[in-house]
């Protein structure tokens, strides 16, 4: 003959939902932490082959401006005019990375899918700030999945931010 009186079975039910609330919202957090860290880690990649094609191209530079001087003394001008064609095009690309190193904003954004992980009618938008975005998705093809990913659109934006998030709040 023993009876839960509705109270008490109305708070319990209650503390249940405080419970299930609380462990949902500790779950977001550490979704909300995990993807944090990845897009800090995402960054610290980004920075340093910044860095890494800066130094190249500086080191590429200096050559082709140290070449230019022997061959202006010795008066090949002909030779001369081909170097600094050249020194011009990495002068581009060193614009190119100084532009993207200061540009947080900048970026590619890409639309990739993979039918073994997400199925026939799911698709992933990202974006990488990387210089060769396809590592990025090779990356995100050795991260356990069983096939590669299929790259579907790829290009690159001054506010590939705006243009991803855009993308996530449309689709």
């Amino acid at each position: 003959a023993i009876r839960i009186s509705p109270s008490y079975f109305q708070l319990r039910v209650h503390e249940l939902e405080l419970t299930s609330d609380f462990l949902q919202k500790q779950a977001e957090e550490k979704e909300v932490e995990r993807l944090e860290r990845e897009r800090l880690r995402e960054e610290r990649k980004v920075q340093l082959e910044i860095g890494r094609e800066r130094a190249r191209l500086d080191k590429e530079r200096q050559h082709f401006v140290n070449a230019l001087d022997v061959l202006v003394e010795s008066g090949d001008e002909a030779g001369a005019a081909r170097l600094r064609e050249q020194l011009g095009e990495v002068d581009k690309k060193i614009e190119t990375v100084d532009y993207r190193a200061a540009n947080t904003r900048a970026g590619y954004v890409y639309l990739i899918s993979n039918i073994g992980s997400f199925g026939e009618r799911m698709v992933k938008v990202g974006l990488t700030r990387r210089l060769d975005p396809t590592d990025r998705i090779r990356e995100l093809s050795d991260a356990s999945v069983p096939f590669n990913f299929d790259l579907h659109a790829l290009f690159f934006s001054k506010d590939a931010v705006g243009i991803e998030t855009a993308m996530h709040d449309r689709l």
